[in-house]
């Protein structure tokens, strides 16, 4: 695993590059499918892997897999930043609905709205004709 990063609120872990490429297509954690709010490194699993690989030297990745894996971690602030803007923009929506409904509820039932409707109903009752 090469820079550990875990996705949250999930805490699933895995390699940076992995995790930039899985949220390139989609904003859900690949592993359980939570939706993704942000990714961060996970120093304590760094470590132990730091660990195990200077326990088994010569059994790492070969550099250009790892050249690989930094570029694609790079975009991996750019995904993160994208669903975050996404998610706003949701929120932002599902907000405008919300006052849009209140202020319709509201104009339902002030007088003046109450008004122009009895006005309007005894309106379409009335025999309109029009002079010879």
């Amino acid at each position: 695993m090469h820079r550990c990063t875990a996705l949250l609120p999930c805490m699933h872990s895995m390699c940076a590059g992995c995790a930039a490429q899985a949220l390139a297509v989609s904003d859900r954690c690949p592993s359980c499918r939570a939706p993704v709010e942000a990714a961060q490194p996970n120093f304590a699993m760094q470590g132990l892997i730091e660990s195990v690989c200077a326990a088994k030297a010569g059994r790492g990745r070969a550099l250009a897999d790892t050249a690989e894996l930094d570029n694609a971690e790079r975009l991996l602030a750019g995904h993160v930043e994208r669903i975050t803007h996404e998610r706003s923009l949701e929120a932002l929506d599902v907000r405008a609905l919300a006052l849009a409904v209140d202020v319709s509820l509201s104009l339902e039932r002030s007088p003046a709205f109450t008004d122009m409707r009895a006005r309007s109903r005894m309106g379409s009752n009335l025999l309109i004709t029009r002079p010879a």
